[in-house]
């Protein structure tokens, strides 16, 4: 298995036409990283966070 990590708009036009999936990691901007994959016919997988130990 090859992992690749890359940066910005750039980076998923780079990835894009060879990669078969593309997990994006952005924190700060979950909204509007959604509204650009889902306008570009992406689909979005949401996982909710498990905390182990309450308050943290």
């Amino acid at each position: 298995m090859d992992i690749r990590l890359e940066w910005g708009p750039e980076g998923v036009a780079a990835l894009g036409a060879d990669c078969a999936v593309l997990v994006v990691v952005d924190v700060l901007s979950f909204c509007t990283t959604t509204d650009l994959v889902l306008g570009n016919g992406g689909r979005v997988l949401t996982r909710e966070i498990r905390r182990r130990h309450p308050g943290g």
